[in-house]
């Protein structure tokens, strides 16, 4: 379903009214089967409507990680922020998927046996024994967080672009 509508949303192609309301119960289907959940209560977005999103105050103490990572975090995020300011687009984009990684290691670290007992999660091509954390991509957190109902669809569709 992911790799059809990706297509379709590449290729420009709309979703008629019955098209989408099939795409949707099919998804229900397809979380119910794998025991994910369900992500049905959120509206799926529009690229553009995704990457408009502006946040001005972002908190990660609520995210319940480990203090000195929160602190290290914090001092990406004022980077970024002056990276922005400063028309550095490269450095904001290396620094933003540095801090995702971070918050998701974090969030990985307290959720140890989800992550880890995950059907997609990494694992060793020779051992089949899931690979430890500092071994994973920021395309894996992406995938094991959304199969977990941590993120939702849209956020996992677009952060891969």
């Amino acid at each position: 379903m992911e790799v059809w509508d990706t297509e379709r949303t590449l290729q420009g192609g709309a979703l008629s009214g019955n098209e989408q309301s099939l795409k949707e119960k099919a998804l229900i289907i397809a979380n119910n089967l794998l025991g994910v959940k369900s992500q049905s209560n959120r509206k799926e977005e529009t690229i553009e409507g995704f990457l408009s999103k502006e946040f001005e105050v972002i908190s990660l103490e609520t995210l319940k990680i480990d203090f000195s990572v929160i602190d290290i975090l914090n001092q990406r995020i004022t980077e970024v922020q002056n990276s922005i300011r400063s028309r550095s687009a490269l450095s904001c984009i290396i620094l933003c998927g540095s801090i995702l990684e971070g918050i998701f290691l974090g969030i990985a670290s307290n959720k140890m046996r989800e992550f880890n007992q995950c059907d997609i999660s990494p694992k060793n091509r020779t051992t089949q024994r899931v690979l430890p954390f500092n071994d994973w991509s920021l395309s894996n957190f992406i995938d094991v967080s959304h199969n977990l109902g941590l993120i939702g669809l849209d956020v996992k569709k677009y952060s891969h672009y």
